[in-house]
Formats: structure tokens, sequence, C-alpha cells
């Protein structure tokens, strides 16, 4: 005798119709619903956005415009089982940023997805965020990624050459820096240069920032004194420290940085510095050989 089993058939034959709907579809959401789990998206986290937008994109279309930083979402998640490919269409006018995490097979939950901006443009130059030794942090979006307020976040101390002498400013007063000469390095020299050998974010243009393009990303709230007869300027008195445009250059060590520049043919011992502690450009003569922090920039 055939036994009966009419609600566990119907049920069966219930499913088995809604999978068959469904098995062609692009709609994610039918597909997370048989698969149980719940509504299907894309989200990632912005970090390091100052003051303009950038527009993302999935899979060379679905748009988003992002406008500050934290947690962003696509408007379409794509069919469960596609692939994703998420980037940057636009960038923003002042930053240059980069997608992590932001490819591979979407499962119906995309949520470490990181989109960072490690990089700042200021005119035709483009500026390390941080200091030499320090890491930038994608998650919090600034140079935290590595030490401690104790040590200024690793930011590295260098020379600009390991003696007095004119042998890592190409022989000359007043010579552009090199990487030294006659058994003679220039730390601060090869810091930036070393970020070549890695095409360190895909740059392989790095040098150190000259005195003029660190007076670029100077800003005193206080004002600036008139600019003397080499157009340099500092800060006026009180302006608060360190004096860089806010919010571009985070966890900036308050104290001298050396520029590529020599004292323009004065001495043998000169070269010029930038002193974030009051926005200070000045010549530092006596010895080349003194620790001070360093940025590097790319044309």
């Amino acid at each position: 005798m055939r036994r009966k089993y009419p609600a566990i058939s119907g049920a069966l034959t219930a499913l088995l119709l809604l999978c068959a709907c469904f098995r062609s579809t692009t709609d994610a959401w039918p597909q997370a619903a048989l698969l149980g789990l719940g509504t299907p998206f894309v989200t990632g986290t912005m970090t390091g956005l100052v003051s303009n937008s950038i527009v993302l994109q999935n899979n060379g279309q679905d748009n988003v415009t992002v406008n500050s930083n934290g947690t962003f979402a696509f408007p379409t998640p794509p069919e469960i089982g596609s692939s994703y490919n998420v980037t940057i269409l636009t960038q923003p006018a002042d930053l240059t940023c980069f997608v992590q995490n932001g490819s591979g097979t979407f499962n119906g939950r995309l949520t470490d997805m990181v989109v960072t901006c490690p990089l700042a443009r200021f005119g035709a130059l483009t500026y390390l965020r941080c200091a030499v030794g320090q890491s930038w942090n994608a998650l919090a979006g600034d140079c935290t990624g590595t030490g401690s307020t104790a040590n200024n976040f690793g930011a590295s101390l260098v020379q600009f050459c390991s003696i007095t002498s004119n042998d890592c400013n190409s022989l000359v007063n007043g010579g552009p820096l090199t990487a030294g000469a006659n058994g003679q390095t220039s730390t601060l020299f090869l810091a930036c240069s070393n970020l070549n050998a890695t095409s360190t974010h895909g740059i392989n243009t790095w040098r150190v920032a000259s005195k003029a393009e660190l007076q670029t990303i100077e800003y005193c709230n206080t004002g600036t004194t008139a600019p003397d007869v080499n157009g340099d300027y500092n800060c006026n008195p009180g302006a608060a420290a360190p004096t860089v445009v806010a919010g571009y250059f985070p966890n900036t060590a308050t104290s001298n940085v050396y520029s590529s520049a020599t004292a323009d043919g004065c001495c043998f011992n000169a070269y010029w510095v930038n002193r974030y502690s009051d926005g200070r450009v000045t010549r530092s003569s006596g010895n080349k050989t003194l620790p001070s922090f360093a940025r590097c920039v790319s044309p």
C-alpha cells in the first residue's frame, strides 16, 4: 500500500517552483532570501577624506558619491556568486585614494572594503601625507600605522649628510642634494629615493621636498610675515603648531623638517629647514649631521 505525504509533497513542489522562478534572475534579494542571508549589501569604509568628494563604482556602473568619512553603500548589490570590482571613477580634487578589498566573488555580504587616501595633491605635486618613517593607517585615515605619540608615530630622524661637508650636495656649495660621495651618505636623500624601488603607491619619482614645497603646505592661523628678499616668510607670533594645512598631514611632528636645499651657495655647512613649531624657514649652519624629520613629494 503506497503512503501519501500531501503536506511534504506540496511544500517541496512550492520550493522547486520558487527556485525555478529565480534560477536565472540577476536580482540578489530573492537569491539571498533562498539562501537565508537576509538583505544583501555592498558596503565599505571611507577614510582620509578632507573636504572634497569621491565617486566610486562597482563593475563599471552603479556609481556612488561619498562626501565624508565613514560607512558608505552601493545602491544595487550584484548577483550572488558573481564578481564585484569596486574602482574609483573620480578622485577627490585634493587627494589620491585607493580601494582595499574591493574585488572578489559576492556572497551576499561585503563589509571589509576600505577606501583610503594616503596622498595629498597641491598644484602639480603629490605629497605623502605621512612623514618619513610613519605608516598610513588605512582604517583610521591617519599616520598612526606604527609607533605612538611618544615617538611621533614612527617618524624617522635623518641626516642631511653623514659629515658636515659638500659630499651630499654635489661637492659644491648650494649644489643639489644627492645620495652622497666620498663614502659619505645622505639618509635624507635615501629616505625618499628608496621609496622608488618599490613604487610606493604606484609612484617611482619620490624625492625630498624643497624649501618652497614645504612652505606650500604650511598654514599660519595668525597670518604670516612679509616675504623677505628670498621670498621666504614666517608665521606671526602665537601660531598654532604644527603649522601645516589642517587635515592633510595628520600626526605631524612639531619640529624641524629638512628641505632638499643647501644654502644657495653660502657655505659648506649650511642647509634650509622648515620649522613646524612656528612656521619659520631658516638657514641652519654648523652641522649637517643633526637629526631632523623629512617629507617626500613627487612631481
